[in-house]
């Protein structure tokens, strides 16, 4: 609808309506320069916020590492100790033995020996000698057990599947218990300590099947490839409950578990009472082939 305006007027309303329509589309520029800075801002905030969360995790992450590092190397430590506690006690034990039996046996050698300096006839001379000689041939073989027990001749010079072989074929005579050995891919040799440490642990192992189990079969299994190595004892003996395992802090298996965890090795343990009890342990290793 038009109003009848002077054409001076309608000049000045037909200037002014473009100024309007300038102003209006001034803002609406305004209006959407502004929701695209704010959109801007908003993904800028979500990146730096990612980047910050990503950060964090990472930092995260690293303390976690660090702690399970620092518990498994205070583990490892409460291990070590175990096993130094275990290694103090067989020499206590070996201690005796080179005492009471060795030692007893040499000094009885040495008086037979220290009687030939007596007026003897011929006959008691040579009943003296051969009593001798039957103690001092007793000695050497107790001293060569003891020997055997302290560091195997066969795990020295030839490795742990040998050392192994000789310790179940040393226990044949036991008529109560039969002890077998089974091996499984090639005789690889690796660290003697950790050689020396799966052997105490068969050791031990075999040990208390015999003492306190009344197992009436035991086996031990090692398999071996390039870089793993796998030793499994098991034994039909009475068993136990493992609750009451786990709940004791020392002990002859405490002293296997100590001892494979010292050189970082995966043990595990099931028995149940009347069935008998199986103890693996595994180790990753480097190698050389023999």
């Amino acid at each position: 609808m038009r109003l009848p305006i002077s054409s001076e007027e309608g000049s000045f309303v037909y200037m002014v309506m473009p100024l309007k329509i300038q102003g209006f589309q001034v803002n609406s520029s305004l209006f959407y320069t502004f929701l695209i800075l704010i959109g801007i801002g908003f993904i800028l905030f979500k990146i730096i916020e990612h980047k910050y969360k990503q950060i964090f995790l990472l930092k995260e992450k690293e303390i976690r590492e660090q702690t399970i590092k620092e518990l498994k190397i205070d583990h490892q430590l409460i291990a070590s100790r175990a096993v130094i506690m275990g290694e103090e006690k067989e020499r206590g034990r070996i201690s005796r033995d080179l005492h009471d039996g060795l030692g007893g046996r040499l000094s009885g050698v040495k008086f037979l020996l220290s009687t030939l300096k007596n007026n003897l006839t011929e006959a008691e001379s040579k009943e003296k000698l051969e009593q001798a000689m039957i103690q001092l041939n007793s000695s050497i073989a107790e001293l060569r057990m003891i020997a055997h027990n302290i560091m195997p001749e066969s795990l020295v010079n030839f490795g742990l599947k040998d050392a192994l072989n000789d310790l179940c074929s040393n226990l044949k005579d036991n008529k109560k218990t039969v002890v077998s050995f089974v091996f499984y891919g090639e005789p690889y040799r690796f660290d003697n300590s950790i050689e020396t440490s799966f052997f105490r642990i068969a050791q031990e192992a075999v040990n208390n099947a015999l003492k306190y189990a009344g197992a009436s079969k035991i086996v031990i299994q090692l398999i071996q490839d390039e870089t793993w190595v796998n030793l499994t004892i098991q034994d039909d003996g009475k068993g136990f409950d493992i609750e009451e395992y786990q709940n004791k802090k020392a002990g002859g298996l405490k002293n296997i578990q100590a001892r494979a965890e010292s050189f970082d090795g995966r043990f595990h343990i099931d028995s149940r009472p009347g069935i008998g009890t199986e103890i693996i342990v595994e180790f990753i290793y480097n190698t050389e082939v023999v």
